[in-house]
């Protein structure tokens, strides 16, 4: 239980990191937690989805898999994003909203899919580094490829958000393809140097991504 005690207070950790940035209209905090159950649902629906599409391979590629989990969890995020905001429309008045509601649907999103993960392996303490940066990437993710959502509350940029909307999430699977292919679904034996510089790139990356779309 520890193991997962300590996943939560990453999740609240990056929760808190997201909400310091709603700065002009804080959303309700029953709305986040909304966003993060239905994160939750997610991953268990795109998991099937997925799994649908891998069914018609004996072993798929790393590629065709890092594609295919890319393109469906980004989507099935942004798709949430549209939902609230027409679920939550009174409240979805601010243009930093898509990017906030992303990120916390991304945040739930990584959480169903950390503790899937460590229950599969078994608990264990080495689980909880690999997890925290599950957590961080999926938050990111989410928020990016939400963004463009918020941007139609937004007059100056109104006529612009599907630009903005596209662009964040293919930038979202492209990053979460490129994760895939050469961190996440690389063999513990066949990773190396150039594993460990592909994550931190890709992590610096996204933040410095997620921090410009913030400012």
């Amino acid at each position: 239980m520890a193991v997962y005690l300590v996943l939560l207070l990453c999740g609240l950790g990056m929760a808190v990191m997201v909400y310091r940035y709603d700065m002009y209209d804080r959303e309700p905090l029953v709305l986040l937690a909304l966003a993060m159950a239905a994160g939750v649902a997610c991953y268990w629906l795109t998991g099937l989805v997925e799994d649908h599409f891998l069914a018609s391979y004996s072993s798929p590629p790393i590629v065709v898999h890092a594609a295919i989990t890319g393109v469906c969890e980004e989507v099935g995020k942004v798709l949430l994003v549209v939902m609230l905001a027409v679920i939550c429309r009174p409240f979805f008045n601010d243009p930093i909203d898509g990017l906030i509601y992303g990120s916390f649907v991304g945040l739930g999103f990584g959480l169903g899919e950390s503790f899937y993960t460590v229950m599969l392996a078994g608990p264990e303490w080495y689980q909880v580094p690999t997890e925290a940066v599950r957590l961080f990437l999926h938050t990111l993710m989410g928020g990016v490829g939400g963004y463009g959502i918020g941007l139609l509350v937004f007059p100056g940029r109104k006529a612009s958000w599907p630009v903005w909307l596209v662009g964040g999430v293919l930038l979202a699977m492209v990053t979460h393809f490129l994760w895939n292919f050469y961190v996440g679904l690389v063999p513990v034996e066949k990773s190396g140097p150039l594993t460990q510089v592909a994550a931190v790139l890709l992590m610096l990356g996204l933040t410095g991504i997620f921090g410009f779309l913030v400012v």
